[in-house]
């Protein structure tokens, strides 16, 4: 029986392929709650997939071409599937929209989000974690475009006067990869400084 929980379980995840996150309750219909418990320790111990937290797993890209094997996931990424998975909304903070923009070289083992969910800590291990802030803030979720609210993220925690000419080639780079439609909507999200250097951009 625990065999054929294991071969279920590896099976649907092959099928999904890499670069994909996996949760215990993803498998509720191939066994019990401990038989796939164990499968998943099994993958796990077999180099399968990686445990990023308890019960979050991942099923790592691999690259040969270059010879870097196994591909860990980002931080960021960890936090936005565990963030669907739990069907919250979620924004990131400023001094993390910073560093994914590239404005800051700061590394960071802590990585926070505000959720219109209840407050939580993932651990990652090793002093990494990511934290989940409760907002009541409804404007920070409305934006349809994640780049965006990182953008006005990013220049809100430097406020208006701190966005420099080199910030601002940065930002005008990061907008070419927003859409037109996405661009208007969350437009009108942000504080209206923000929105006018965004439109001589």
């Amino acid at each position: 029986m625990e065999n054929s929980v294991v071969n279920i379980v590896k099976r649907l995840i092959i099928k999904r392929g890499r670069a994909t996150y996996w949760f215990v309750d993803d498998f509720v219909a191939c066994g019990n709650y401990a038989s796939v418990k164990k499968a998943l320790q099994q993958l796990t111990n077999e180099h399968m997939l990686l445990r990023i937290s308890n019960g979050v797993y991942y099923y790592p890209k691999i690259d040969r071409e270059l010879g870097l094997g196994v591909l860990l996931p980002s931080k960021e990424s960890t936090a936005l599937a565990i963030a669907k998975h739990a069907g919250l909304k979620v924004a990131p903070t400023g001094a993390f929209a910073l560093n994914a923009l590239g404005l800051t070289t700061q590394v960071q083992t802590v990585v926070a989000f505000l959720t219109n969910g209840r407050a939580r800590q993932i651990d990652l291990g090793e002093g990494r974690c990511i934290k989940f802030f409760h907002s009541s803030s409804q404007r920070l979720f409305d934006y349809k475009s994640y780049r965006m609210i990182l953008i006005i993220q990013a220049m809100t925690e430097l406020g208006e006067s701190g966005v420099t000419e080199e910030v601002r080639s940065k930002l005008k780079e990061q907008l070419a990869l927003v859409s037109e439609r996405d661009f208007i909507h969350d437009l009108k999200l942000a504080p209206i400084w923000a929105q006018t250097i965004l439109r001589g951009l």
